[in-house]
């Protein structure tokens, strides 16, 4: 554990420097050259939500090192602007986790839909899962029916689990699983 922290501070201070000499490297772009399992999107939002989970197989195995992409805040109505973006790796354990901003506004085809934050989940060779989670007016996440379709019977009624801290901060086990 203290080892890890240690890598953490080490890494931190290394992208900090990184940041205020190279401004064309994006934060989601460092954390992605590092391969972290942890991304940091928040910008200035108070309302924060932190998400985690793991990414299974169908033999409810752990997977590792895939690739998962997420953004969300698509205030344009262009379906390539996204406000906020980024790519993590799942670690040894198949393990992530996500800090974000509350999400705003999601615009698609003229319509301001559900909130919502899209996962990628793809290995070096292809795309394995693309899904959403919802978010309600309250922060409680919600799944889409395309991902409780890939969802073996016995975890139907498990995912998401929403837990909230105060009126600001909200943690979503959000567990990925991929049917292939």
């Amino acid at each position: 554990m203290l080892n890890n922290r240690r890598k953490f501070l080490k890494d931190s201070i290394c992208l900090g420097f990184s940041m205020g000499c190279l401004d064309i490297i994006s934060t989601a772009d460092a954390q992605e050259i590092k391969n972290y399992s942890k991304l940091n999107l928040r910008k200035v939002n108070e309302k924060t939500l932190q998400i985690s989970g793991q990414v299974y197989d169908k033999t409810q195995t752990p997977l590792r090192n895939l690739i998962i992409e997420v953004w969300h805040d698509n205030t344009e109505d262009r379906p390539e602007f996204f406000e906020y973006k980024g790519n993590m790796r799942t670690n040894s354990e198949g393990q992530y986790s996500l800090e974000t901003d509350f999400p705003e506004k999601h615009f698609e085809g003229g319509s301001l839909k559900m909130r919502r934050i899209f996962f990628k989940v793809s290995d070096s060779s292809k795309e394995l899962l693309i899904t959403s989670l919802y978010i309600g007016n309250d922060g409680k996440a919600f799944i889409d029916s395309s991902h409780v379709g890939n969802l073996p019977k016995q975890f139907r009624a498990e995912l998401p689990k929403t837990k909230f801290r105060n009126g600001k901060y909200a943690d979503i086990q959000f567990n990925l699983y991929i049917n292939s």
